[in-house]
């Protein structure tokens, strides 16, 4: 479906018949290796991150923002998804010492509800193979010197 692909998730953009709305009944959920993770946190590129949307609902859509990232098994070219626990696909490579991304979604208790735009949650992809379940080492060492 074009519109599907084309339509922009942003506020004021017309989706379903109404102006999509800002509203934050439903946030967006990630995860680093099965563990919960917040908002500005730091990921490595042999993480796995999944993103889903809290509470669950059925009708939504969401999109990854950033130079080359994408969803394993997404929509438009791996840059939408519209179930919970998408998996996020990194680059290969990439030249710069790390990309900032961000994630934003829409979502529809019905159609009559018209649709609502979550707060943006951002991720920064660091070079490196630190593996590490906690995503404030890196910030923590730095604060040491």
């Amino acid at each position: 479906n074009s519109h599907y692909c084309n339509r922009s998730i942003e506020l004021n953009t017309i989706m379903m018949g109404k102006v999509i709305e800002y509203n934050n009944n439903y946030s967006i959920k990630a995860s680093k290796n099965d563990d919960d993770i917040y908002n500005n946190s730091i990921v490595y590129p042999n993480d796995i991150i999944t993103i889903s949307i809290h509470p669950k609902i059925n009708q939504f859509v969401c999109e990854i923002r950033g130079e080359s990232m994408s969803f394993i098994d997404g929509h438009c070219n791996n840059k939408r998804f519209n179930k919970n626990d998408a998996i996020i696909q990194f680059p290969n490579e990439f030249t710069a010492d790390f990309i900032n991304f961000s994630i934003a979604c829409v979502w529809s208790t019905s159609y009559s509800s018209g649709v609502k735009l979550t707060d943006l949650f951002q991720l920064s992809l660091h070079k490196g193979s630190i593996h590490s379940n906690d995503s404030t080492s890196v910030e923590s060492k730095n604060n040491d010197n």
